[in-house]
């Protein structure tokens, strides 16, 4: 027979890996997002006039534009996710302590 106090140390430290890696791929998804969003206005500077930095410029403040909500909705989730996990009241942590602010 398992002791009860066991398994709710191991649920706790379950739960704090799972807070764990839900901010690690939440950071990992924004980076990626401006990765995406950098590319994309690359490409465009590129196709259309190279050599053109302010073309550029534009590109990404539009790309960025485009995507802000994507992306918003996209951390909101994992903060939801990670919020719902915190409730539980085992793991330890900020789910707020990953991220970046896109503007």
């Amino acid at each position: 027979m398992l002791d009860s106090n066991s398994e709710l140390d191991e649920t706790r430290d379950l739960k704090g890996c799972i807070v764990v890696s839900l901010q690690q791929l939440k950071a990992f998804h924004l980076t990626v997002s401006a990765v995406m969003i950098d590319l994309a206005a690359l490409r465009e500077t590129v196709l259309t006039r190279p050599g053109m930095k302010s073309r550029y410029k534009k590109n990404l403040a539009r790309a960025a534009k485009k995507s802000r909500p994507l992306v918003r909705e996209a951390m909101q989730s994992y903060d939801d996710l990670i919020q719902s996990t915190l409730e539980d009241g085992t793991a330890a942590g900020n789910p707020s302590t990953v991220g970046m602010n896109i503007h």
